[in-house]
């Protein structure tokens, strides 16, 4: 994310067809008691944040949960990209 932030800051690498802001808005990111991190961004919908280990990445899942979380981790706002044709970021949606 940090990486997306940095390339957008600077104007040599942005361009409209290759980075391009999607919306924006809060979030919130919670804990179950069985430690399932559960994102919830404003007007987007609810997500489990899920760690793949045999690919080292993580990746956000739908997930209709509302309720039965434990702990707030973090509150704040987020930004929600769109990356086409840039070499540095995968190609699909970046927070």
């Amino acid at each position: 994310m940090y990486e997306l932030i940095n390339a957008l800051l600077h104007k040599n690498f942005y361009d409209h067809r290759m980075i391009r802001l999607l919306s924006t808005g809060e979030y919130i990111l919670n804990e179950t008691k069985n430690f399932h991190k559960i994102l919830s961004l404003e007007e987007k919908g609810t997500y489990g944040w899920i760690y793949v280990p045999k690919g080292f990445y993580e990746i956000l899942v739908a997930s209709q949960m509302k309720d039965g979380t434990d702990h707030r981790l973090a509150t704040g706002k987020y930004r929600l990209y769109d990356v086409k044709r840039e070499m540095e970021f995968s190609k699909g949606q970046h927070l």
